[in-house]
């Protein structure tokens, strides 16, 4: 084992993690992907693969009740079919901003954070006052976890790049970016007014949904945005 490579790639993954989550990444998310798919290869128990997230210093922290994970990836059609089975699943576009979860109690937005670590998210509820795509208040009155993604679309990011460049700010230079630099910053929350919300999971189920296609239905109905989504059988 080349313990000298395995340090490189480490450090190489967490500082590269870092600049992503702070909004300003310099390796593109293929190049990224490199990294850990060669650090796999060599050191598959290494504990920066197990790494989930980042903690944005700049935010409170909160607990998360429920693990926040992020999704495992797949790199060809096989892995995915295999993985697919004899199931029948839920397939949408991929959303690309910061994941984001919202709870409510008596159908009052109590709290929103961020994924984090997976186990601790940073508080950013009062920054999703701003964002109008976050529904404040909803119907269902019993304690509820939504979890979905904050993103930027393109006609509001430039929008946002106009008004950032207008108040003397550097111009952001993609959507995807600006999100994570929105959510960490302390001044300006205002801003956080350019970016949207789309759900796609409830954490707490209550024996409410037979499948997932009911969860994406719940969350219509309770106004929030969702991705569109189509059930994919395997044909293989």
């Amino acid at each position: 084992m080349n313990n000298e490579k395995i340090e490189k790639l480490e450090k190489a993954i967490i500082e590269n993690k870092k600049l992503y989550y702070e909004g300003s990444p310099k390796l593109t998310d293929a190049e990224y992907d490199k990294l850990e798919e060669d650090l796999g290869k060599i050191h598959p128990d290494s504990y920066v693969l197990k790494m989930v997230g980042y903690i944005n210093k700049s935010n409170p922290k909160v607990k998360h009740d429920s693990k926040m994970l992020s999704l495992d990836k797949r790199y060809s059609l096989d892995e995915l079919e295999n993985w697919i089975g004899d199931c029948h699943v839920v397939g949408t576009r991929k959303v690309d901003g910061v994941s984001c979860s919202l709870v409510y109690d008596n159908g009052d937005l109590i709290l929103a954070k961020t994924r984090g670590n997976g186990t601790y998210g940073e508080d950013i509820t009062s920054k999703c006052h701003w964002i109008k795509s976050v529904p404040k208040k909803i119907h269902f009155t019993q304690k509820v976890e939504i979890r979905g993604e904050l993103y930027c679309s393109f006609k509001k990011f430039e929008a946002l790049r106009a008004k950032m460049i207008e108040l003397g700010d550097e111009a952001p230079g993609s959507p995807r970016n600006i999100v994570a630099g929105l959510i960490g910053r302390k001044e300006k929350i205002y801003l956080n007014q350019f970016l949207d919300f789309q759900a796609f999971d409830v954490v707490q189920k209550y024996n409410m949904f037979d499948n997932e296609s009911d969860i994406f239905d719940f969350l219509s109905k309770e106004n929030f945005s969702t991705p569109e989504y189509r059930l994919i059988e395997n044909t293989k």
